[in-house]
């Protein structure tokens, strides 16, 4: 018998309204829409990436930062969210050169 991989599990995005307004009211600047779908593809694949804010509960409430590229054209970005078998809930998005989580 030969073995077949695994089909991966691509978890659904949920995006609070905090997020939502962020992204809507800044997204004029340049390539924040490619770079947050970007972000979207690597956490509904690879959630744990993020650093949790308890080791205790290592899929609830990380912290995973993006760093700025000059090349790329983007801004350094911090998420905030929390993850299960099926689902990637995204509380808050900010720019990290900017003071708090809901900019």
């Amino acid at each position: 018998m030969v073995d077949s991989p695994q089909w991966p599990n691509y978890r659904t995005v949920i995006q609070s309204k905090a997020v939502d307004s962020f992204l809507s009211e800044k997204g004029s600047i340049k390539r924040l829409e490619d770079q947050w779908n970007g972000v979207v593809w690597l956490l509904c694949r690879k959630p744990d990436i993020g650093r949790p804010l308890n080791p205790v509960k290592p899929n609830e409430y990380l912290i995973y930062v993006i760093e700025e590229d000059v090349l790329a054209g983007t801004r350094g970005i911090r998420v905030l969210y929390s993850y299960g078998d099926n689902e990637v809930n995204i509380f808050a998005i900010s720019f990290v050169d900017e003071v708090g989580c809901d900019d």
